[in-house]
C-alpha cells in the first residue's frame, strides 16, 4: 500500500510500530503491530461532504434556497449580494397544474 500511494503521488507515507500506533490510536486493536501512516491523505464521499458543507454554512449563518439560478453576484463592500431566479422542474410544474 506504501508502494501504491508513493506511485500517485501520496507524500509523507511511513510504516509507524505499535507503540506510536497505540499512543496516536488507544483503541486500535491490542493485537496490531504496525499500520501504514498518511497524514496527507484521505478521501471524501462527495454527496456527504457537500451535505457538510452547507450544514456548516447554516451553522454559521448562511441562508441554503433550493432551486434558485443565480444569475448576478455583486460586492457591496460589506457582503456578497447574489440575484437568483426561482424555478421548478417542468415535471413538477405540469403535475401539479389545474386540470384545464
Amino acid at each position: 500500500l506504501r508502494v501504491r500511494g508513493e506511485t500517485n503521488g501520496v507524500e509523507h507515507l511511513r510504516i509507524i510500530g505499535r507503540d506510536e500506533l497505540i499512543q496516536m490510536e488507544p483503541h486500535v486493536s491490542p493485537d496490531c503491530i504496525a499500520a501504514l501512516y498518511s497524514p496527507d491523505a484521505g478521501n471524501v464521499i462527495p454527496y456527504e461532504y457537500t451535505i457538510a458543507l452547507a450544514e456548516n454554512a447554516v451553522d454559521n449563518g448562511a441562508e441554503v434556497r433550493i432551486r434558485r439560478e443565480v444569475t448576478a453576484i455583486a460586492d457591496d463592500g460589506d457582503a456578497f449580494v447574489i440575484t437568483a431566479r426561482h424555478w421548478e422542474p417542468r415535471a413538477y410544474v405540469d403535475a401539479t397544474a389545474p386540470p384545464a
